[in-house]
């Protein structure tokens, strides 16, 4: 901000003047030192250059020169400039031209200088000075005293010619001063008044409340910017006076139009011909936001007419204000929920469209209605009294009523609605005026709710109550009555088999239509008072109610068993589905409900480990050996993280010649109380758990870690074979799988030694996926063997969609093949059947040198038995010979 606001080019004139060397002097009589350094020149020309020209003419430059020096230069120069002229333009006047016109000049000149340059007092007296020297220069002159080198005339010889020469000098001097004096003080006066309007002038624009600014019109730049439009513009006064102009800190866009140049200049030119042009701007400060303004122009007096103010007021807080009543407009016409406006008395202002369509009313049928025309009878109350109490309220802040309140429709049906009330308090007096009623309508979030409750409670698939419900029936059952109703309550649980296999062979979809089909044969086996339910995935359980429960058990699980005898249609064939069901009664079996489903379940489990398609009643020793095999899987986790279990190694002997060939891994747990385990202990449970992936994994990297030390033992071309679990294959993650994949390459090498083993009975129905990971493991470098081959469903069918390296040999048909001829003619037959699918034979369970010699001559390639070993740990069996002899 500038110290002064110079207001057109007279103020700008008379502050340069306030600041000059000549002070309040008019500068016309500054004039007369320049005359006599001109008069001194012309001496100097006329007579050449003397002493005393020479003083007189370096006194009329340093006055000169000390005129036009720039600034606090000029004023530090002028005034000892000024004195010396004083003192020496009419001495050297005096001595040179003596009294004459010349010196007479010189003697004016020093007055008026004097009056001009150092004030009344100095020109008084230089100016008695003057007189006394002029006398005393007539008396040396009368008396002789003073002999002058030009002679005198007459006249300067006669006093009276001095007195009256001096009487002259003093008048004419007297009025000089008095002239200058005046001038000078009218001056002072005139630029004082100046001075005070001009700090006033300044005083309000810089306190000014909006912002200022001024533009030359010419150059297109502020001259002046005010403290508010600095804070406007977050700018300082020095980036934007003479540098940018309104132009400058515009937005680019003005409305809906692009800004130019052009239209800034416009409504400039319309202020400088005197409009008040006064519009809406977007003004872009420092940071490049946006700030929206009302400007005024208008012009300035100056001598071009080139000056225009600029007057900026910030309507941010007017446009957020349009703005934000704008949106509450908006959101009150197109709000989903009821709004009501009502004054304090309750009638009805205003409603907006949901009002209007749920009601059904339109909003001219309901201004000026009463609020409570709108609401049921029973809730009027209510309302009003919240109104009421609101209006009387001299609370801080808005009161606020809340609750369910049922609306009425045009027709007199109602509808639930959780309604708000709230009071809009007056700006001044602040008293509740008005009143918002914003009714949410709850019809919705009923039915939701019921829709809610309803799947909560109902299987998605089947349209059975589920889990929850089954839980809570029973509990609400035995809780209900009497020990004699409890006693009255019996509870299958039902497991589909096969469904598992319809799932692999036909789709998840085939299996739903199962469960379905199932549900709907079910349903009308169901008495009234009983209850179908389905429990999980494959699980159905069929509560019993009533004092014959008990009675009525058998006969139901009769038809349960004929309902499932009839296979189940598909798009793709037919499913022959069986049911495993376990039953429990109450109270004998179970106290509680999550006891009763438990005994149930337990027994179901019972009935599917013994082959399925059957139903067992629950017992305590059921319970029992349920509790102990949940409790051995929580050991078998333990185990796993402890290292409890271990590979035993049974040799594969090359019965042609003797020689220890392979060994097959056999996995034991060494359990820290019952001792060493086999895998028929665990590896259902682990199966079971979705743990057989982490054993298998463990099992097989330990048999690659341990291969190298085996081949160095007993040569190059040893082999390990592994038994994988079907469990394994159809779980493990892919990433898990290529981890296998790359163990096998890098354990193998590309040459064979590596062979897996899976069970005939996991192909009689595999997963597409389990196929398919086998034959990666077979291409990554692992032989496959297929184990227990003629023990489980054998299908000759295998072999058409199956590659395999090894057919073993179930102990079953080798325990009889040195005796039984019916034995040795059924091992000859799977022999030959071996050779010509390509496949390498192995015998299992050899026990005795005939078996080894029988199964030889018959054309096995390879034995395994006790006969060679049992299982053994790796320490021991690198003791045992690289040759057996059983001859």
């Amino acid at each position: 901000m500038q110290d002064r606001l110079p207001v057109g080019r007279y103020a700008q004139a008379e502050d340069r003047t306030a600041t000059s060397p000549f002070r309040s002097v008019p500068r016309l009589m500054a004039l007369l030192p320049m005359i006599v350094l001109v008069l001194v020149l012309f001496r100097v020309a006329q007579f050449g250059l003397s002493p005393v020209r020479g003083l007189q003419l370096l006194v009329g430059l340093g006055l000169l020169v000390a005129s036009l020096l720039p600034g606090h230069l000029q004023q530090a120069a002028w005034t000892p400039t000024v004195h010396a002229a004083l003192l020496l333009l009419p001495v050297t006047g005096l001595v040179q031209f003596g009294l004459s016109a010349p010196a007479f000049t010189c003697f004016m000149a020093g007055s008026v200088m004097a009056a001009m340059f150092a004030g009344l007092r100095v020109a008084i007296g230089l100016l008695v000075f003057q007189l006394v020297v002029l006398l005393t220069i007539g008396l040396g002159f009368v008396l002789g005293w003073l002999h002058p080198v030009t002679p005198l005339d007459e006249m300067n010889g006669d006093l009276r010619n001095w007195l009256v020469l001096a009487t002259g000098l003093v008048a004419v001097s007297i009025y000089i001063i008095w002239m200058t004096a005046t001038l000078r003080g009218q001056t002072q006066q005139a630029i004082a008044a100046v001075r005070k309007r001009q700090e006033q002038l300044d005083a309000l624009v810089r306190h000014a409340p909006e912002g200022i600014m001024i533009q030359n019109v010419e150059t297109g730049c502020f001259e002046l910017v005010n403290p508010r439009a600095e804070q406007i513009l977050d700018m300082k006064n020095a980036a934007l006076s003479g540098r940018k102009g309104l132009f400058d800190v515009s937005a680019p866009v003005q409305g809906d139009r692009p800004l130019s140049n052009a239209i800034v200049q416009a409504l400039m030119q319309d202020a400088v011909d005197g409009g008040a042009p006064r519009f809406e701007w977007v003004l872009r400060d420092a940071a490049e936001i946006e700030i929206p303004c009302e400007i005024n122009l208008a012009a300035l007096p100056s001598e071009t007419g080139s000056l225009v103010r600029i007057s900026i007021a910030d309507i941010s807080d007017r446009t957020e204000a349009g703005r934000m009543r704008d949106l509450m407009t908006v959101l009150f016409q197109s709000s989903t929920e009821g709004m009501i406006l009502c004054d304090g008395a309750g009638r009805i202002e205003a409603v907006n469209p949901a009002v209007e369509r749920e009601c059904r009313w339109t909003q001219t049928d309901l201004v000026g209605k009463d609020l409570g025309d709108l609401l049921a009878d029973e809730d009027r109350p209510a309302i009003r009294a919240a109104i009421e109490e609101g209006s009387r309220s001299r609370l801080p802040g808005p009161p606020r009523w809340n609750g369910e309140v049922a609306f009425r429709r045009r027709d007199g049906t109602t509808y639930p609605t959780w309604t708000i009330v709230t009071a809009i308090l007056d700006t001044a007096s602040g008293r509740p005026t008005r009143f918002v009623v914003l009714a949410r309508d709850l019809s919705f979030a009923r039915q939701a709710d019921e829709e809610i409750r309803r799947r909560s409670e109902l299987d998605s698939l089947t349209g059975l109550p589920n889990r929850q419900s089954l839980l809570r029936r029973v509990a609400n059952t035995m809780s209900a009555g009497t020990d004699t109703a409890a006693a009255g309550l019996a509870l299958i649980f039902l497991d589909i088999d096969h469904l598992k296999q319809v799932n692999d062979r036909y789709g998840h979809a085939a299996g739903d239509a199962v469960l379905r089909e199932l549900s709907r044969r079910l349903e009308d086996l169901v008495g009234e008072q009983d209850l179908l339910a389905r429990h999980s995935g494959d699980e159905f359980a069929l509560m019993l109610e009533g004092p014959d429960a008990a009675q009525r058990v058998e006969g139901v699980l009769h038809r349960l068993q004929q309902a499932v005898e009839q296979p189940v249609e598909l798009d793709r064939g037919s499913a022959q589905i069986g049911l495993s069901m376990g039953v429990a009664f109450s109270p004998d079996h179970a106290s509680d409900a999550a006891g009763l489903i438990t005994a149930a379940d337990q027994a179901r489990f019972v009935a599917k480990a013994q082959g399925g398609n059957r139903s067992v009643l629950y017992t305590p020793e059921i319970g029992r050996r349920a509790h102990d095999r949940l409790h051995l899987l929580d050991e078998l986790q333990k185990g796993l993280e402890n290292g409890e279990l271990l590979v035993l190694y049974q040799p594969v002997v090359e019965l042609a010649s003797g020689r220890l060939a392979k060994v097959e891994a056999l996995v034991r747990w060494q359990h820290p109380q019952l001792g060493l385990l086999g895998p028929d202990r665990f590896v259902p449970l682990a199966e079971e758990a979705q743990m057989i992936d982490a054993v298998g994994d463990w099992v097989l990297r330990k048999c690659c870690a341990d291969l190298p030390e085996l081949r160095a033992r007993f040569g190059a071309e040893f082999g390990v074979c592994v038994n994988v679990s079907p469990h394994q294959l159809a779980r493990a993650s892919e990433a898990r799988m290529e981890e296998w994949r790359a163990l096998i390459r890098k354990t193998t090498g590309g040459a064979a030694g590596l062979v897996l083993e899976i069970t005939e009975s996991a192909l009689l129905d595999p997963a597409p996926t389990m196929v398919a990971r086998l034959a990666s493991l077979r291409t990554a470098g692992a032989q496959i063997a297929l184990d227990d081959f003629g023990a489980g469903h054998t299908s000759l069918l295998y072999y058409l969609s199956h590659d395999f390296d090894f057919l073993k040999i179930d102990r079953e048909f080798v325990r009889d093949v040195s005796e039984n001829a019916r034995a040795a003619a059924l091992c000859e037959s799977i022999l030959g059947f071996s050779r010509r699918m390509g496949a390498i034979s192995v015998a299992e369970g050899i026990e005795s040198p005939e078996q080894a010699r029988a199964l030889r001559d018959a054309g096995c390639a390879f034995g395994q038995g006790y006969l060679f070993s049992q299982p053994t740990p790796l320490s021991e069996l690198c003791q045992l010979p690289e040759k057996f002899h059983f001859d």
